[in-house]
């Protein structure tokens, strides 16, 4: 029986710097196989992501910038009774965002309620934080849909919500990507 091998990689477009937004750094690839009992090689034909496989998955991350749109691909090569078959990922991009743009932006489109340490001494000008404690505050939530992308190129549109929460010392608040 000669065998078969079908691969299926959840993320086609990465980003790559220190700005990224989340769940677009690293992807992960599945089989499935018959007959059973084979082997699994792995490779990928760019150093655009760096590839971690084991046994019939495979984890990539970004690792450099892509030349060109979907110049990444991920093989793989599935091993039984001296017999092969290849399944290849579709074309992964690795961007490098330069640029972003707003796409569209909806004020107030809901509220959240926040929970942060409360003051020791509120009004008084510090940041002492008093153990044990926790205060919620109710906000307006702007909801925003960006598009980020380099020259040439863009990466599909993400929602993006902004929410002023209280950073570290819970007196500079700071812009949290959602």
């Amino acid at each position: 029986m000669k065998p078969t091998v079908t691969l299926s990689c959840d993320t086609t477009h990465l980003t790559l710097g220190t700005t990224d937004f989340p769940g677009t750094k690293s992807g992960s690839c599945t089989t499935t196989s018959s007959p059973p009992g084979g082997t699994f090689g792995w490779t990928v034909n760019t150093s655009a992501v760096t590839l971690s496989a084991n046994g019939n998955s495979a984890t990539y991350s970004s690792n450099a910038e892509s030349s060109t749109q979907g110049d990444t691909v991920v093989k793989v090569t599935y091993t039984v009774n001296s017999q092969s078959a290849s399944g290849s990922s579709q074309g992964i991009t690795v961007h490098k965002p330069t640029s972003l743009k707003t796409v569209s932006t909806v004020p107030n489109d809901h509220t959240t309620t926040c929970t942060v340490p409360c003051l020791l001494n509120p009004g008084k000008g510090t940041c002492t934080i008093k153990a044990g404690t926790s205060c919620n505050y109710t906000e307006p939530i702007t909801r925003r849909r960006q598009r980020c992308g380099q020259v040439g190129q863009s990466l599909p549109e993400r929602p993006t919500l902004r929410c002023h929460h209280y950073g570290e010392r819970y007196c500079q608040p700071r812009l949290v990507w959602g």
